[in-house]
């Protein structure tokens, strides 16, 4: 995986066609390209299908638009402390949870990720697998993807 920033812009206002992001069975955003993101959370909510967001970033404008229509909601734990206010992740993920999500969840670095799933009451921590990590770019759309198959029974 090869990443660079420079010029990065994200999700398009008018893209992808709203046909194809009915005709999907998930759609994942981050905080790039916010304009374009609420449009397919829009679109995507509306089809019934499931939101999945990995964010980083509050600064960007439309975020808590977007904030509020995501189905499954993925954060560090820094940044889940600092946009609720809560003392630790597995707060932050209770503090998150709002009815219509599928799960919060909130990966705690090394150690383990929190999880907060239907119903916003259970809180679980799941040990983070062992590593030896040469470079942790992309680390999180990996857990994203890995994760995926283990929500996927949650999707309303």
């Amino acid at each position: 995986m090869f990443y660079e920033a420079d010029g990065l812009i994200g999700a398009h206002e008018s893209l992808p066609s709203s046909q194809v992001i009915r005709d999907a069975k998930v759609l994942f955003i981050d905080h790039y390209g916010m304009a374009g993101n609420l449009r397919a959370a829009r679109l995507a909510r509306s089809a019934g299908v499931a939101v999945v967001a990995d964010l980083e970033d509050e600064a960007v404008p439309l975020f808590r638009e977007v904030l509020d229509l995501v189905d499954h909601l993925i954060l560090s734990e820094e940044f889940a402390v600092r946009i609720s206010r809560a003392a630790n992740g597995e707060k932050a993920a209770k503090a998150l949870w709002q009815p219509g999500r599928a799960a919060v969840i909130v990966t705690c670095e090394a150690t383990a990720a929190g999880v907060c799933q239907r119903g916003g009451s259970r809180a679980a921590h799941h040990p983070a697998f062992a590593i030896e990590a040469a470079d942790t770019t992309g680390c999180g759309d990996v857990f994203t993807a890995r994760m995926w198959p283990h929500w996927r029974a949650a999707i309303p």
